[in-house]
């Protein structure tokens, strides 16, 4: 087993003598998994959607999450990954007759589709540092004994970051500390505003098997969508560690149907674990029939009993129309920079709602896509139409229109536009500010405007305020992902 390690650094894991053949992509995919994690730290309690355009104050933004897990109790598989390591004895099988390295073909990628987000091929790499496999954000598996082979996978994608390794041990003995090992360093985890939390096994009692789950406390976020569930299993001498990432939702019952889609996506793998490294027998219990499973349905973009004004003020002041919609025939200002108007192309679906009061105008916008990279390129559309334009005239002799684009950390991918006007060459920004949130949560993206009486500098402020207000608007975003809610 390895030396216990300070959990508070991700470093003390690192062994400066394992070579780390990583290539840009891996480093790439491997900063994307933590930055979507922190992401969903990044907010205290709520997601963010609201807003409005009004004349010179057009912007876009964007919002976050779901509830939060409670720890749940220990499981009651047969190995219980919360007890001391079991004393364990070899098995009864001649060593010359285990299976020592990985025979090609093995099929680790099983169930992952051809190409990552950016395009590149998924591929299973042949050989890599058990170091590579993240356990505890970012702490490589060291798992004590030196593997006679390994194998890995990675997968990239929007809502859907995933990893594969496969350790191939000279014994079982071996092997046993090893995945021992592996379920130490993720039980005993410890990483702020993070809940790991050990659940009950689906596989057999015939295999050491534990599964834990990673969400964001809700004392952190009780929106946050971000759902890690990893799989540690061992048959015979050989250790199986799963990592899915998605934005299932931060409830135990989301962390629990988590477990089941991993558990069938890794049916296959184990099946041919048994057969390779076993005795044959398959032993997946719960597995879909292939025969029976049925691909999933066209996605239902009838938004008709979509929210989309929950928690707007339900009153305005005489001659205000206050709320009107949501409908998809309301008309909406154009979301515009430099006297362009924002292209929102191949929509599946588009609802709307408008709330006007006295200086108080806002506009809420749900668009749906055919997939989730379509709302990721659309997303990354609006973001540089309007970091293109950080400032233009509004038509007012000596005013400039200052457009400022800010991260923000809600649900799958955020950011805020923050509309102002300032008279050229003066410090002080005229009265008026607009603000646009734009978030994508799944295949769906949500545009939340104001504009009031407010100024520059209280931005921040009134960001935070749309991202309370619309919090359960983007939490019911859920059903538009590929885990539904």
């Amino acid at each position: 087993m390895p030396e216990p390690t300070d959990p508070t650094n991700p470093l003390s894991h690192f062994d400066p003598e394992v070579p780390m053949p990583l290539s840009a992509a891996d480093i790439r995919r491997r900063g994307d998994r933590l930055r979507r994690r922190n992401a969903g730290l990044a907010v205290a309690g709520g997601v963010a959607v609201i807003a409005l355009i009004a004349a010179p104050l057009a912007v876009l933004n964007g919002s976050d999450d779901t509830d939060a897990l409670p720890p749940t109790a220990p499981p009651t598989s047969a190995v219980d990954p919360t007890d001391p390591a079991p004393s364990r004895t070899p098995s009864q099988q001649a060593p010359s007759d285990l299976v020592t390295t990985i025979p090609d073909g093995f099929p680790l990628d099983a169930g992952y589709p051809d190409t990552n987000e950016d395009r590149s091929p998924v591929t299973v790499e042949r050989g890599v540092p058990t170091t590579a496999f993240d356990l505890c954000q970012g702490a490589g598996f060291a798992p004590g004994p030196s593997p006679t082979d390994t194998a890995a996978v990675e997968l990239s994608a929007p809502e859907d970051s995933r990893g594969r390794l496969l350790a191939v041990l000279a014994d079982e003995p071996s092997a046993a500390i090893a995945w021992q090992s592996a379920v130490d360093d993720l039980r005993d985890c410890e990483l702020d505003g993070l809940v790991v939390t050990p659940r009950e096994s689906p596989y057999d009692a015939d295999l050491d098997s534990a599964v834990f789950t990673v969400q964001v406390g809700p004392e952190v976020n009780p929106s946050a969508l971000g759902l890690d569930v990893y799989e540690v299993l061992r048959v015979r001498n050989a250790v199986y560690l799963s990592h899915d990432y998605g934005e299932a939702g931060g409830t135990a019952e989301a962390a629990r149907a988590g477990v089941q889609v991993s558990f069938e996506a890794s049916a296959d793998v184990v099946t041919a674990m048994r057969d390779v490294f076993g005795d044959g027998s398959s032993g997946v219990t719960g597995a879909p029939d292939p025969e029976v499973s049925s691909p999933p349905g066209v996605p239902d973009d009838d938004l008709s009993d979509f929210p989309l004004t929950l928690d707007w003020p339900d009153t305005a002041e005489p001659e205000q129309p206050g709320i009107e919609g949501p409908s998809s025939d309301l008309e909406l200002v154009d979301y515009q920079a430099c006297n362009q108007a924002l292209s929102i192309p191949g929509s599946t679906g588009d609802l709307r709602a408008t709330y006007t009061n006295v200086v108080d105008i806002r506009t809420r916008r749900l668009l749906t896509f055919a997939d989730a990279g379509a709302a990721v390129d659309f997303m990354s559309q609006a973001r540089a139409f309007y970091e293109d334009c950080p400032r233009a005239p509004v038509g007012v002799e000596d005013a400039v229109r200052r457009l400022e684009v800010r991260d923000t950390a809600l649900a799958g991918a955020s950011f805020a536009v923050v509309d102002t006007s300032t008279i050229d060459g003066e410090p002080v920004p005229l009265i008026g500010l607009g603000v646009l949130q734009f978030v994508r949560l799944g295949r769906a993206v949500l545009i939340d405007t104001v504009a009031n009486e407010r100024s520059r500098d209280q931005a921040q402020e009134q960001i935070d305020e749309m991202s309370l207000a619309s919090a359960n608007v983007v939490a019911e975003m859920c059903r538009f992902t590929e885990a539904g809610c």
